[in-house]
Formats: C-alpha cells, sequence, structure tokens
C-alpha cells in the first residue's frame, strides 16, 4: 500500500495555530513569511494611496449591477468590454462590495493568497511531497513571491484560480489514499472537494474546465458524477441570490459574449500571449481554422499523456501534478484569453519540477531543459516588471517558455520507472536513507 494521508503527519507536523507554527518553523521558514506580509502590506498601503491598477472595481462594479438586476454584459467606461466572468462570479462579490472599498480591496487580496497558499502548502505535503524536501520549502515560496506579486497587486483572479486548481488536486489525492486505507466515507468527501474546486474554477475563468475534463478522463467513476453535480449546483446556487429570469439572462449573454469573443482581432497591446501569437511571430502563419485543429490536437496529445499515466498505473503524486501541470501549460497556450497576468498559473508546477531536476537524480537532459524553462519564464516576468515592451519578440517569451515546457512534459511521459521507487516517502527521508547506505557500505562500494 502506498503512503496516505495518515503517515503525513509524522513527517509534516501541520500545528493547528500560528503561534505554534512560529515555535516549530526554521528561521528560513519565518524569515520568507516576513518578507510575503511585508509585501502583502505595502500593497494594501499602495492600494490605500492610489486607487490605480487594480481590477477589483470592476468586480465590485459587477456585484452592483447584479444586486441591482442590472444587465452585466454591456460595455461601460469602467469594462470597454463588459464583465468577463460568470454572473455567480458578480454574485460572489456582492458582500465584498458592500464594505468601503479600501476593506472590500484588501479583503479580496487576502482571501485569495490564503486559499492560494493553504492549497500550495497541503499540496507539497501530499501530492508534492516526493517532489520537494521540507529543507527547500522556504526557498519554493520565496521564488513565488515575485511571480505572484504583479497578480496580488492588481487584484487579478488568478491567485484564487490557482488555489482552486490546487485544491483539486489536493483533493483527487487524497481520496485515492483515503480509498487504500479503507476510509470510503472520506475518500468520497475528499473527491467532493476536488469536484467542487474545478466548478468553481470553471464559473470563474471557464477555461479551467479543461482540468476537469482530464481528471474526469483519469478518474472517471470517481470525478465524473460529482462534477457535474457541482456544476448544476453552482448554477441553482445563481438561480437562488436573484430573480431566476435576470440570472438565466445574464448566463445566455455570458455564453454569447464568450463564444463570439475573439481576441486574436484586438490591439497589438491587447492580443493574447498564446500559441497563435508565437507562430506568427516564427511566420508560421495559420488561419482561424487552422489554428482550431492545432487546439484540437494538442489538446488530444495532452489527454492521451495523462491518460498513458493511468494506463501505466503511475504513482497518484505522480499522475496528479503531471495533470495539473499539463492542464494549466495547455490552457495557457491554446486557450481562449492568455494574458500576461495569467502565465502565473504555471508557477508551481514549474518551480515544483525545477527543484526535484536540480535536487534529485535524474537524466542530465532534464536538467538543462527545466534550466532553459525557468529562463524564459523568470525573464518573462522579469522584462515584463522592469521593461514594460509592446514588442511581439518580448510578448512571445512567456507562450515560448509554456511550450517548452509542454514539450519537456510530453519528453517526461515516458519516465524513468526507478523515480517511482520509495513514492510513499517523502523526499527528505529518501536522501537521509541513501547517505545512511552510502555510510554503512564502505569505500569499496559506490
Amino acid at each position: 500500500m502506498r503512503g496516505n494521508d495518515a503517515g503525513l503527519s509524522h513527517d509534516f507536523p501541520r500545528p493547528a495555530r500560528m503561534k505554534n507554527w512560529f515555535s516549530t518553523a526554521s528561521a528560513a521558514s519565518r524569515a520568507v513569511f516576513a518578507i510575503w506580509a511585508f509585501a502583502l502590506v505595502a500593497i494594501f498601503i499602495r492600494v490605500g494611496i492610489a486607487h490605480q491598477h487594480s481590477v477589483y472595481p470592476n468586480y465590485e462594479l459587477a456585484a452592483n449591477f447584479w444586486r441591482h438586476g442590472i444587465p452585466l454584459y454591456q460595455e461601460n467606461k469602467q469594462t470597454p468590454n463588459g464583465f468577463v466572468y460568470s454572473p455567480l462570479v458578480a454574485a460572489f462579490f456582492v458582500p465584498l462590495a458592500l464594505l468601503p472599498d479600501l476593506a472590500g480591496e484588501v479583503l479580496w487580496r487576502l482571501l485569495s493568497v490564503a486559499v492560494c497558499m493553504a492549497a500550495i502548502r497541503r499540496w507539497l505535503e501530499t501530492a508534492g511531497r516526493r517532489f520537494l524536501e521540507p529543507r527547500q520549502e522556504a526557498l519554493f515560496y520565496l521564488l513565488l513571491l515575485p511571480l505572484f506579486l504583479g497578480n496580488i497587486n492588481n487584484g487579478q483572479a488568478n491567485i484564487l484560480l490557482i488555489g482552486l486548481l490546487v485544491w483539486a488536486v489536493v483533493g483527487a489525492y487524497s481520496g485515492t489514499q483515503k480509498a487504500l486505507a479503507d476510509a470510503k466515507g472520506a475518500a468520497s468527501g475528499a473527491w467532493w472537494l476536488s469536484a467542487l474546486c474545478v466548478a468553481l474554477a470553471t464559473y470563474l475563468k471557464v477555461y479551467p474546465l479543461v482540468a476537469g475534463l482530464l481528471l474526469l478522463l483519469v478518474y472517471p467513476g470517481k470525478f465524473g458524477l460529482r462534477f457535474f453535480v457541482s456544476l448544476a449546483g453552482l448554477f441553482l446556487l445563481s438561480l437562488v441570490l436573484q430573480h431566476p429570469a435576470y440570472v438565466q439572462d445574464q448566463y445566455q449573454m455570458w455564453i454569447s459574449t464568450r463564444l463570439n469573443e475573439d481576441r486574436h482581432l484586438f490591439s497589438q497591446e491587447s492580443l493574447p500571449h498564446d500559441l497563435f501569437l508565437l507562430l506568427n511571430y516564427l511566420h508560421l502563419r495559420v488561419n482561424e481554422s487552422g489554428y482550431v485543429v492545432v487546439r484540437l490536437v494538442s489538446g488530444a496529445l495532452v489527454a492521451a499523456m495523462c491518460l498513458r499515466g493511468r494506463l501505466r498505473k503511475w504513482p497518484e503524486g505522480y499522475q496528479l501534478n503531471q495533470l495539473l501541470a499539463l492542464s494549466c501549460t495547455w490552457l495557457l497556450l491554446c486557450g481562449p484569453a492568455s494574458e500576461s497576468s495569467t502565465y502565473v498559473l504555471m508557477a508551481p508546477s514549474v518551480l515544483l519540477e525545477l527543484f526535484y531536476c536540480f535536487s534529485a537524480r535524474v537524466a542530465p537532459w532534464r536538467r538543462v531543459w527545466m534550466g532553459l524553462v525557468a529562463l524564459c519564464y523568470f525573464g518573462s516576468f522579469t522584462i515584463k516588471t522592469l521593461l514594460p515592451l509592446r514588442d511581439p519578440g518580448w510578448m512571445c517569451l512567456q507562450p515560448g517558455s509554456a511550450l517548452l515546457f509542454l514539450c519537456y512534459l510530453a519528453a517526461r511521459t515516458w519516465p524513468d520507472e526507478t523515480e517511482f521507487r520509495d513514492e510513499d516517502k517523502p523526499r527528505g527521508k529518501i536522501r537521509e536513507e541513501k547517505e545512511e547506505c552510502l555510510a554503512g557500505s564502505g569505500p569499496g562500494i559506490h
């Protein structure tokens, strides 16, 4: 039997209260926590002084429209292209819209960061524990900060979206492990968590439906029905929160605007940072119908990669981390609305694989490849921050890094099976056992 969640309590103590965490955490962890806190406070002060560079007013406006039964998807001075999220999202922001502006801005960012960081923390304790040593966690969180900072500063929904997708992976992993431990009730609850999180993410930005479809492909019996029930339940919740006729009209308008919007017709500065932009920059011209074929073929290949892991009976952590990375990377490359800020969705997967490649015994080509991915990925964020240029060459750096990472994930679909040994053990314990073995083997054994 592979390791389950019950076995994590010894290797990864999770104090119930923050004061206990401070007393047990390493100095590096406390320092990183302080850096994060300082960065958040600085953002809150900035928001209080200057109400610019924030998308929260768009959410607040939609919430007020929802309250008063005004159509959400109409052009206005604040949102020239209209509201782009589902009606349920507008309803979600109503409680925040009732607060003073600054309080709403701060609480929205705190909620997004709390959901995301709690999800990543639990992910590193479960599905990701095989890929990151405990002593590396402080550096992992530190490297997340510059990648997350722009989205947090602007109040983007991408941070919350990451949290929901990672929670979905955590729920799926916990469901499989608790099923092995014959804890059927707990396993069912974990699968409901996974399905609900993907459903919420779908209502937030539509294209996370890709992650739901991949989970449905890999775990049809455990995930499928719960996912569709969650989608239907959230729709019914929308009907309860406003007049049903108004809600149905808004959903029809939302679906119509999403289907009819073609961002490839936008001005150059607003073009999606996707595979279409990259191909055209490389003079590999494709028309709209050809690009649809590219999307379908690449999507089928991504599904095949996930299905191969299931058929080969890869360990659950390896499968689910691959699924998370593939879904996020593909939707950035081939999704309908990839902006510069959206590329933060790749951050947890890229960092986890980067740490693993440079701290585990893997093939040298993987280290070189991931080093190139990291150079392009981090470089794109650095250039965006320091040199906010609109040149297509710089804009293509993000989709270029995503394409490199997607190709890496495809090559990793044929892994060295020795990677699956000791899958139930955290990386730190594996390293300790190897060092003990080498110390006791003597100089004649290598």
